[in-house]
């Protein structure tokens, strides 16, 4: 059991309720205390000369104008858990020299820091659940790495945060104070939130999921649920220019969003490995489309996980699922604040088995790459753990990278890198000929393609028990 310190009332600024999906987390982080769930790392590539005074100074700016930055959490002895939002709070810095090693040796004491940070996890009773490391590659090269627990704030908000550190190091940079900009505070949207009229909710969610049959999906007869504390592992590839561009083509031309077209690739290559022609994944939505002027601009947990069904039948072409996937998004839109616990209680009654066993996250923040100061932010890499067996995330800055995590005892690496090779196939066959019609979207890669035309060999694509292998003549 966690001893909680106590706080002086004079220290504190504000004191809330927990949403949903920050329930959700505490609840995970309590079961599996060292898992490191929900630790996210973003490292930023910086081009030029840091000025580190200017650098410390940003940060606090940011922490002062971000209160969940300034955020602990309590729940042992009170009926509810809250989050305390303290009046001050510094940042808390460390920076590392790699500029007398080479280059070899700078890049294994690179994933050494990385790694160290990644083995100190939050403790959510306690300062700082928010920390950033400054790495000096060279004198014209930095990395710095932002960490924090994922209960306080989502992917969307790495950009705002970002950005407004970006602002105020430009100023404090220039010998000047920094601008500030309203936005309304975590209470104001707990308020939005909590006054949101759920009528519709559960009769939306019962009628889109009516029929499903509830079922895992690529961990059939693996306990997915205690997996929530082992070992993770991590995928990772950029995907060619032109198959971004295409994406971004075909997108225009239907009218859809090129996050349709992940959904619908994800869905029916779920279809191909379940042998199922209806399934069930997560997706998150960004929790930032309703009518609280400014909530694009806070920092904090206001994304929401829910269910997206893809369902096929022999006739449907690729055109047709891309067009469903985004009427159904549409429809959607207006429940995407439902918590996930309630949909899945609706849903499955006093069923034990999980929803889906996938997560699809499609990072769209708001993250400009520009020069600040004296600085040009070139480029920027992720870590992330969640509690789910598989998590797909997509990035698009100025080059699409697809991210796969994973849990090592679910899942081989060559089964996800195998995975991600089929997702890349799926796509490229689905921008091929959006009039194809989806059962004639098979053998996904080159060695499947030739095969295929040599042999006539089709494929089981259920994942192997353990042998890394997919391949079965039929």
């Amino acid at each position: 059991m966690t001893n909680h310190r106590p706080i002086r009332k004079s220290l504190v600024e504000d004191m809330l309720k927990l949403t949903s999906m920050q329930e959700g987390m505490l609840y995970h982080c309590l079961r599996h205390p060292d898992s490191g769930l929900y630790f996210e790392q973003y490292s930023y590539t910086l081009l030029g000369t840091m000025d580190l005074t200017a650098c410390v100074r940003a940060w606090n700016w940011t922490i002062r104008h971000n209160e969940m930055l300034r955020t602990v959490f309590r729940w042992e002895n009170i009926e509810h858990p809250v989050q305390i939002i303290l009046k001050h709070r510094q940042i808390a810095m460390t920076v590392h020299d790699l500029t007398l090693l080479n280059e070899a040796d700078k890049e294994e004491a690179w994933q050494e820091i990385l790694q160290a940070d990644r083995s100190n996890p939050f403790q959510l009773a306690d300062l700082p659940l928010f920390r950033v490391m400054v790495t000096e590659w060279d004198d014209e090269r930095f990395m710095m790495t932002v960490s924090h627990h994922h209960i306080l704030y989502d992917g969307w908000s790495n950009g705002i945060i970002l950005g407004e550190f970006m602002e105020a190091y430009e100023a404090f940079h220039a010998g000047r104070r920094p601008g500030t900009m309203y936005k309304p505070g975590f209470r104001e949207y707990l308020k939005w939130l909590h006054g949101q009229d759920p009528g519709g909710r559960r009769e939306f969610w019962q009628q889109y999921l009516e029929g499903y049959d509830i079922r895992p999906l690529l961990t059939q007869g693996r306990d997915s649920m205690a997996a929530g504390g082992k070992e993770a592992g991590y995928d990772s590839c950029i995907i060619a220019d032109e198959l971004r561009q295409e994406l971004m083509q075909a997108a225009r031309a239907t009218g859809v969003t090129v996050g349709d077209i992940y959904t619908a690739a994800w869905g029916l290559l779920l279809q191909r490995y379940s042998e199922q022609n209806d399934v069930v994944f997560g997706v998150t939505a960004s929790g930032r489309t309703g009518n609280l002027p400014g909530m694009e601009r806070i920092a904090g947990l206001l994304m929401n996980t829910v269910p997206v069904r893809v369902r096929a039948h022999h006739e449907s072409r690729v055109i047709d699922i891309l067009l469903d996937i985004r009427q159904s998004n549409l429809r959607r839109q207006p429940y995407e604040t439902t918590p996930l616990v309630d949909i899945q209680e609706w849903v499955k009654g006093s069923s034990r088995k999980e929803l889906f066993d996938t997560l699809l996250v499609i990072e769209n923040y708001p993250l400009n790459i520009r020069t600040f100061g004296n600085l040009r932010l070139q480029d920027f890499s992720g870590y992330s753990r969640v509690n789910y067996p598989l998590l797909l995330s997509i990035t698009d800055i100025h080059q699409t990278a697809f991210h796969f995590v994973y849990h090592k005892e679910l899942f081989d690496r060559e089964d996800i890198a195998l995975l991600r090779e089929r997702f890349v196939g799926m796509l490229r066959l689905m921008l091929s000929d959006l009039q194809r019609p989806v059962w004639q979207l098979g053998s996904l890669t080159d060695l499947e393609r030739e095969l295929n035309e040599i042999w006539d060999v089709e494929f089981k694509l259920q994942p192997a028990s353990g042998n890394g292998g997919y391949y079965e003549q039929s």
